[in-house]
């Protein structure tokens, strides 16, 4: 295995602790409201508020920070967003009142750190090995994700949530004086078309657009199983007596799941490098993803669910950066940034519709048809690509 260069082993830890900061208060969201809004009232609709606001933010900006990353150059971009980024947690530790408190969180999408990261991680990376360094960077999410929400329901319970974002903050101004002197900065490329025809590329090209739709779908699933997966125990739980909780199962199972995601991301993204071709990779855990979850209204034995989870866990290691790798390889050093940055858009996209559509399915149908509507997103996704593939291949031999 490729040795992570001290460049790398820094943006791993900008991501893995930006990821950290916005998922502490992920499970406890709706707690964390009814203290917040004790004087108010509707403490689950602001929760789902909050819960969405830095996605808000990121939807409209993340276009404009990956331009900013490419005209300004990477190391300057990080150095601001983290500077952002810390302001928000912050103000999120700091907040009395709530619509300051949401306002911290809707600062947190506007930074785009991820965005950066992403980008300069490509950048530093040759093409033949890019895959492997957006595999790690995932495996940083991954770890985040599993991380975040234990530490946060654990400081809700013993010392407040507060001390945790203040700790993270102060985290993330090391990591800032750390990148200042420490990270290199490659000088930005200029050979390039004009990055304006960036987005009319994205939006112009069928493979281009196919891959951000699956990419689109994939959030849309991921998100809406996090919004019905509680539910679906909750209801197992009913039919079948269980030793904990369902909230403490769920979440037992979901950091399992990112656990298996984490030890995951590196090896599929070896195997996007050794391969040269991130589609096959792509379609099959798209496909294993979709299945492991459409199997579930039909299973009742706790055991046999969190297989499915790992197993679903394991394939979701694959998919973001299958796409990120995909859409990078299409596009100069000079204008990833932006290309990353619409990329993320439509990854925001999904996570905003996803949990709203598999909401609706579950209050308008069952549980059963909420879960059957999140694997239909993840084998949307798969099947996009493989018919975009099989129509171009078409093309191909019309003209020929």
């Amino acid at each position: 295995m490729r040795p992570v260069t001290p460049n790398h082993f820094i943006l791993l830890l900008c991501q893995f602790f930006s990821t950290f900061g916005l998922m502490v208060l992920i499970p406890i969201m709706p707690l964390y409201m009814e203290k917040m809004t004790a004087h108010m009232g509707m403490p689950t609709v602001w929760a789902g508020l909050a819960l969405s606001a830095p996605a808000i933010g990121s939807l409209f900006t993340a276009p404009i920070i990956g331009h900013f990353t490419d005209v300004f150059g990477h190391k300057k971009a990080l150095l601001v967003s983290l500077t952002g980024f810390c302001i928000s947690i912050i103000i999120m530790a700091e907040a009395v009142h709530l619509l300051v408190f949401i306002f911290g969180r809707i600062l947190l999408g506007f930074c785009g750190l991820s965005v950066i990261l992403t980008a300069y991680v490509s950048h530093l990376s040759v093409p033949a090995r890019r895959g492997t360094a957006l595999g790690q960077l995932q495996g940083s999410i991954a770890l985040a994700c599993l991380c975040g929400p234990i530490a946060g329901g654990l400081f809700m319970d013993q010392w407040g949530v507060e001390i945790l974002l203040e700790f993270t903050a102060l985290i993330v101004i090391v990591l800032m004086v750390s990148a200042l002197f420490l990270l290199s900065n490659p000088p930005p490329s200029t050979e390039s078309k004009h990055p304006q025809s960036v987005a009319a590329s994205l939006f112009r090209d069928r493979s281009i657009l196919s891959w951000l739709s699956a990419g689109t779908l994939v959030q849309a699933g991921a998100f809406g199983l996090v919004s019905c997966f509680v539910l679906y125990i909750g209801e197992l739980s009913r039919i079948t007596p269980l030793s904990l909780s369902a909230a403490s199962l769920t979440g037992i199972i979901h950091a399992l799941s990112w656990g298996t995601a984490f030890v995951a991301a590196t090896y599929w993204g070896k195997r996007n490098d050794s391969r040269g071709d991130c589609l096959h990779n792509f379609v099959i855990a798209a496909f294993i993803c979709g299945l492991t979850i459409f199997v579930l209204p039909w299973v009742s034995n706790i055991w046999l669910v969190l297989v499915l989870r790992l197993i679903q866990g394991f394939c979701f290691a694959a998919l973001i950066p299958s796409v990120l790798h995909t859409i990078t390889l299409k596009f100069e050093n000079a204008v990833q940034g932006k290309a990353i940055g619409i990329t993320n858009s439509a990854f925001v996209l999904g996570q905003l519709f996803g949990p709203v559509t598999v909401t609706l399915a579950y209050s308008f149908f069952n549980i059963s048809i909420a879960l059957i509507c999140t694997s239909i997103f993840f084998m949307g996704a798969g099947l996009i690509v493989i018919l975009n593939k099989i129509s171009a291949n078409s093309i191909l031999e019309e003209a020929k």
